[in-house]
């Protein structure tokens, strides 16, 4: 439910419990996202739909506050910046844009598992800056 914003959300909440039924009943370990942001846009799509909703206080937002970079492309957020000026400045603007924009950066483990985090590089700046669980293992 990574995709799921929740404003005073509680156990209780209604939306979780549609979330479980949905996820019960539609489960295909087989077919990429269907049991994550596909199944939260589903649910949350039928509860907008229907004449008898009310207001949950939960909405989804858009794939890009996750997903901002492309799988055929996390390579460049393993890199470090070369001293080409325009790199440099490409990748300064990058942070700064997924800092403002982004919820979480899903890092395609599937692509990046055998990537070394390159000092200096997007994914190197974000971890040191933002990650709770990596600060203390991150090594070089």
């Amino acid at each position: 439910m990574e995709q799921a914003q929740q404003r005073g959300t509680h156990k209780n909440h209604p939306l979780l419990e549609r979330f479980i039924n949905e996820f019960s009943r539609t489960f295909n370990s087989n077919k990429w996202g269907l049991n994550g942001r596909y199944l939260v846009s589903r649910v949350v799509a039928r509860v907008n739909s229907s004449s008898s909703s009310t207001d949950l206080g939960f909405s989804v937002l858009p794939p890009s506050a996750f997903y901002p970079v492309d799988w055929t492309r996390i390579r460049t957020f393993y890199r470090a910046s070369t001293n080409d000026q325009s790199e440099v400045i490409w990748s300064r603007k990058r942070l700064m844009h997924l800092r403002k924009h982004n919820f979480a950066v899903h890092l395609w483990n599937r692509e990046s598992k055998k990537l070394r985090i390159e000092e200096r590089s997007i994914t190197h700046r974000l971890m040191s800056a933002s990650c709770i669980f990596c600060n203390s293992s991150l090594h070089f």
